[in-house]
């Protein structure tokens, strides 16, 4: 009975396309993946403090901007604010300066620091 030997260098030159084809198509359905809606992760929403957190900003920034109407926020019961963090951002990006300044007049005109 003979026998059969492989050396490393046979197994790799064998098996190498395969490999190769099983990589494509894993990151093919990968990317099938990322683009159904299903697979696309929850929304991120927060309170004021950790929105603060998140923008390194102070909570007083956030709390004037939400009263002022320049960013956006879910009210729950009573003065409850939560913030969709990617609808915060998006504002932020589209505001124009002429916003946040009339935010700021409004802040300043019902004192500094409440809200």
């Amino acid at each position: 009975m003979a026998e059969i030997q492989f050396q490393a260098d046979d197994i790799t030159g064998m098996f190498g396309p395969v490999v190769d084809d099983l990589r494509a198509m894993v990151r093919q359905e990968l990317d099938r993946a990322k683009q159904r809606p299903e697979m696309q992760p929850a929304p991120l929403i927060v309170d004021a403090r950790r929105l603060a957190e998140i923008l390194s900003v102070s909570l007083s920034w956030v709390e004037r901007r939400a009263a002022a109407g320049t960013i956006p926020s879910l009210h729950g019961g009573g003065k409850t604010r939560r913030f969709l963090v990617d609808d915060v951002i998006a504002k932020m990006r589209t505001g124009s300066p002429a916003d946040q300044k009339k935010a700021e007049a409004s802040t300043n005109e019902k004192g500094a620091g409440t809200v």
